[in-house]
This record gives C-alpha cells, sequence and structure tokens, in this order.
C-alpha cells in the first residue's frame, strides 16, 4: 500500500525517468508511450504493492503510525479501529502504542443517575457511545466499579462529571460519596502508571453542593494527583479548588497513621472481651452479637472499602467510636458477672 499523502509525485519526472521505475519494478522494459501511461501504470503498481511492513525504516513506520493513529482527541469510532493496530503483532504494539498513548486524549464519562427513591447508578463511560458503561448500584464497594484497563496506559485522560437526578428531589449525599470512590478508583488507576501526565477533568456544577468544603469532600481523591501540576478541574470555584489543594498538603503531612494502630487496638480489645465472655459465658448472646457486628463493620470499612479518603475517614471514625463505647459498655458488664461468679465459687466453697 501506499498512503496518498507519502506517495511520489510522478508527475515531476521526467519519461525516461518513469520508464526505469516501471521496468525496477516489473522487470520489463518498456515501449515508447506518452508520459501520462507511465504515470497511470506507475500508479496502479503503487496500489497493488505489497510488502511486509516491519522491513521498512522505523521512521517510515511511525509516519504510517501517526497517519492511522489519533494523536490529539481519541474519538468513539478510533477506539475499536486503534485496538486492532496494536493487535498486529508485538512489534507493532511496542511502536504504536507510544504513539497513540503518548498524545492522544482519552475521553471518558462519569455519569451519576440518582433514582426517586434516592439510590445511585454510576456509569462509566468511553466517549459517548457507551460501549464501555459500568453500572453500580447501592454498593460502596471498590472492586464493583471497574475502569476501562487502557486507562493506565494513556499519559493524557479526560474526564467529563454529570449529574442526573429527578426533578424537585435535592441530590442525596450518596451521589457523592459514590463520585468520591469512582474518582479514587480512577487517581489509584493514574497514580500508579509510570505514563500519566495529565488528567483533566471537566465537572458540571449545576448540583455540585454549594459548600466549598462540601464540593471538595466528594473531589478530594483528585488532591492525590497534584492538583495545578497534573490535574486540572474545570467547571468548579476556585475556593474548591483551594479547598483541594490544602487537603493534599494534610494528607501529605498525616498519611492517616493514626486510623490503622487504634483500629487494630479496638479490635484486638474486642477480641479478647469476646473470648473471656465466650470462654466464661459471662454475657448473654445479645451483647454478644452486637459485638460481633460492630467488629464485622469496622472490620468492612477497613478492609472491604479499601481507601483512604475524607469519606472512607468518617465511615472508618464511626465504626471505631461505635465499637469502642460497645467495648466500655460491655466490659463493665463482664467485669461485674466474673465478681459475682467468683463470690458464688466463694460463698459455695
Amino acid at each position: 500500500m501506499t498512503l496518498p499523502k507519502y506517495a511520489m509525485d510522478y508527475r515531476a519526472c521526467k519519461a525516461t525517468d518513469l520508464m526505469h521505475f516501471i521496468f525496477s519494478r516489473t522487470l520489463q522494459k518498456q515501449p515508447k508511450r506518452a508520459k501520462r501511461v507511465y504515470t497511470a501504470k506507475l500508479r496502479a503498481l503503487d496500489r497493488n504493492v505489497t510488502f511486509r511492513f516491519l522491513d521498512l525504516a522505523p521512521e517510515l513506520r511511525v509516519m504510517v503510525y501517526r497517519e492511522l493513529l489519533p494523536t490529539e482527541h481519541l474519538a468513539d469510532r478510533d477506539r475499536e479501529f486503534h485496538t486492532s493496530i496494536l493487535r498486529a503483532s508485538k512489534d507493532v504494539h511496542q511502536e504504536a502504542e507510544g504513539v497513540l498513548y503518548g498524545t492522544a486524549l482519552l475521553p471518558l464519562c462519569l455519569r451519576l443517575h440518582q433514582s426517586h427513591k434516592g439510590g445511585v447508578t454510576t456509569d462509566v463511560q468511553f466517549g459517548h457511545h457507551y460501549p464501555d458503561a459500568t453500572r453500580i448500584r447501592h454498593s460502596h464497594r471498590i472492586a464493583d466499579l471497574k475502569w476501562p484497563r487502557y486507562v493506565r496506559h494513556f499519559t493524557r485522560v479526560q474526564v467529563h462529571i454529570s449529574f442526573r437526578r429527578p426533578p424537585k428531589h435535592p441530590v442525596a449525599d450518596l451521589t457523592f460519596y459514590q463520585l468520591s470512590h469512582a474518582l479514587y478508583t480512577l487517581t489509584g488507576l493514574l497514580s500508579n502508571s509510570p505514563h500519566f501526565h495529565e488528567l483533566r477533568v471537566h465537572i458540571d456544577p449545576t448540583d455540585l453542593p454549594s459548600s466549598a468544603a462540601k464540593a471538595a469532600l466528594a473531589l478530594a481523591p483528585l488532591a492525590k494527583l497534584d492538583i495545578g501540576l497534573k490535574t486540572s478541574l474545570h467547571g468548579v470555584p476556585d475556593e474548591v479548588v483551594q479547598c483541594l489543594a490544602s487537603r493534599a498538603w494534610q494528607w501529605k503531612e498525616n498519611q492517616n497513621a493514626w486510623q490503622l494502630p487504634q483500629c487494630q487496638r479496638t479490635l484486638d480489645a474486642a477480641r479478647a472481651l469476646l473470648a473471656i465472655s465466650a470462654d466464661e459465658n459471662v454475657f448473654p448472646d445479645s451483647g454478644r452479637k452486637r459485638l460481633e457486628a460492630r467488629m464485622f463493620q469496622l472490620r468492612e470499612s477497613l478492609f472491604r472499602v479499601g481507601y483512604m479518603d475524607a469519606f472512607r475517614d468518617r465511615v472508618i471514625l464511626e465504626s471505631v467510636v461505635a465499637l469502642e463505647e460497645l467495648v466500655r459498655s460491655l466490659r463493665g458488664g463482664v467485669r461485674r458477672r466474673l465478681l459475682m461468679k467468683v463470690r458464688r465459687l466463694e460463698d459455695g466453697g
């Protein structure tokens, strides 16, 4: 094949040169004819030419990649096409991915749909035709949300965030929670990618909280990607951006170092109390079940939700406080029952 853009202009050549070109291609001498006949024959040969692509010089291969692959904005129609090119061979993949991922901007849409009953569905969509739509319903687990695999290969990613809700219904807090943990999964992918360079976030400000602090809480995971350096925000007030920047600094200072040790100490105390109550049979099943439920809730907050941001901090703090209060109240009851048991044994002895 010959790309028209890079085809030779035979009109600028002499007839004798065209005869030599035809002979070198066909090994057949040509009778004297008009120049237009030679030109037509050479163009026909160009259309039918075959060769091993990898035998071309590397510079020519890169020119072909740039001609075929989008280098500015990856449109919906390009997705299947560029995937088929990258699957041609391992060598082609290694060469072409630098052209595609290194320059093209990957457009993604994050849509949060709120139902009449307050439930929220989050869609991750490629471009505007939704071939990669992923839905999560009434779930706070990170494992339920899957961004497209190829996101981590791109150096430039653009995300449009929009909200959908029934008329005359306020935006539920669950919507902002879903937005927060959807953004966290994206920032986790990009922060662990050696290719990542730029993230553009365009937000529909219609349903964002009017409070800068609350809006920054919903967008908190973006603070992990250097707001102003690698991440740019569009559609939000400057106060929100400043609030996110201050959160990023605080996280770098604190790194949530207090949480895990405190949670572990609380869980250890609850386990010890549970073991004593099981061995000595000193408090009723209702208390044991409440303690087990609180322990399970804290473990879920720590290991199931699986990320560190302001929403998770609040969930963990509530779980820790609830478990600590329950341990204190049950510990007093266990102590009293153990003392009563000791006295009965002494009186009986």
